[in-house]
């Protein structure tokens, strides 16, 4: 996604952690918040599961040309970048992921990382794997 502002804003906003990618305050659907690390419920964990076995779901690959073969893939492993719905779990998606909004990124994700949520690795969790990413 191409976003909009000088390149300073780009260093303010990777200094603070937070990426503003919404249009208007309202989500883009750009994708660049999936992450492969999430804060998660077991019960999250067990519809996710039972939701891929069902649906036959695959580990996306993200892949770079810029990046070593050892390196951690860290964008979620459901985010499928090539379409316009990208999440392949989207009806059993985390509840991070319903309420996430990045313009307000910090003050969710500390009413988030409480209350039986543990932050796991979502390719581990679900795949087994830890996300490297292979270059093409």
């Amino acid at each position: 996604m191409i976003r909009n502002g000088s390149f300073e804003d780009l260093v303010l906003e990777a200094k603070h952690g937070v990426y503003d990618c919404t249009i208007n305050g309202k989500c883009s659907g750009c994708g660049d918040c999936c992450s492969n690390i999430l804060p998660l419920m077991k019960k999250e964990i067990i519809e996710i599961k039972k939701y891929i076995k069902e649906h036959d779901i695959k580990r996306q690959e993200h892949r770079s040309f810029f990046l070593s073969a050892d390196t951690i893939d860290m964008v979620c492993p459901f985010c499928d970048i090539n379409k316009e719905l990208k999440c392949t779990i989207y009806p059993v998606r985390p509840s991070i992921c319903k309420i996430f909004l990045c313009s307000n990124a910090a003050k969710r994700n500390v009413h988030l990382s409480n209350a039986g949520r543990r932050d796991i690795n979502m390719s581990e969790v679900f795949f087994g794997g830890r996300g490297e990413n292979r270059t093409v």
